[in-house]
């Protein structure tokens, strides 16, 4: 039932989007550059997507949410940054961007 496969492949995306925003949160600690962003960021998505203040993203947020990430990343080479920015798939496209994050997180 492709119901099913819509519904496992957004909640995996939720989880994603959950974890980048965690390990986020868990930079800005360490960052002042992401803690700043941040602020401005959350609100700014979920009051312009539909989101509510629950943290409750919406499917078109994964994009953006990963398109912030990479905007934020120092340690990334252009190309790393490039590819996230050109990647179709949300999933994806979030895994890259959390694995942006996990290297700001060691390097912090």
């Amino acid at each position: 039932d492709d119901g099913n496969v819509d519904t496992a492949s957004s909640s995996h995306i939720q989880a994603l989007t959950n974890e980048v925003i965690s390990v986020l949160r868990e930079v800005s600690q360490m960052n002042a550059l992401f803690r700043e962003s941040l602020s401005w960021f959350l609100p700014t998505i979920r009051s312009n997507a539909g989101g509510d203040s629950n943290g409750i993203f919406l499917s078109g947020d994964a994009y953006r949410l990963a398109d912030f990430v990479a905007s934020l990343s120092k340690s990334a080479s252009p190309a790393e940054l490039q590819a996230v920015l050109e990647e179709r798939d949300q999933e994806r496209r979030l895994h890259m961007a959390l694995v942006l994050l996990n290297k700001e997180k060691e390097l912090a």
